[in-house]
């Protein structure tokens, strides 16, 4: 049924897996007219803001009632966390990773598979070198970005980031 948002959605998907980002935004757009509160419509929307459209302040807008929505949904967090950081705010960033990770304890989501890694990044940013290598440490035994999280990990022990 094109009514559905669900319908939307799901073609929006599809158009983002053939790289067709304008074709994809419109279907999440299409979504959100049938549904406003569409979780999935608003987090594919703010991922396209921010990640292609390089607009992160679009991408805020919508995702930030997504967490009052679906409290429990580890990554509208990490989301928000990532826009924030996007957006030079560090202390909201780290507050929403922090809360996207321990949501996603079995890191099986983006929270759980990234948070770490981009937690330790953000630490980095305030000259938090203690937090960001426990952070990258945990991310190595987790298995989030193993090996990007080692050479951040290797260049904070050799002094490389201060």
């Amino acid at each position: 049924d094109p009514n559905l948002a669900a319908a939307h959605v799901g073609l929006g998907i599809y158009r983002l897996g053939e790289n067709s980002t304008s074709r994809a935004k419109a279907e999440f757009l299409a979504a959100l007219q049938t549904s406003p509160k569409d979780v999935l419509a608003r987090e594919y929307l703010a991922s396209i803001y921010q990640v292609d459209l390089k607009d992160p302040n679009r991408a805020l807008a919508y995702l930030i009632d997504v967490p009052n929505l679906m409290p429990s949904y580890p990554d509208a967090f990490y989301h928000l966390g990532s826009i924030m950081d996007d957006l030079g705010q560090y202390d909201a960033s780290i507050k929403y990773l922090k809360t996207a990770i321990d949501l996603d304890k079995g890191h099986v989501g983006e929270a759980g598979q990234y948070g770490l890694p981009l937690l330790g990044q953000v630490y980095l940013k305030i000259h938090k070198l203690t937090e960001a290598k426990l952070a990258f440490s945990e991310a190595i035994v987790y298995g989030e970005a193993p090996e990007f999280s080692q050479s951040e990990l290797d260049k904070i022990k050799r002094g490389d980031i201060k």
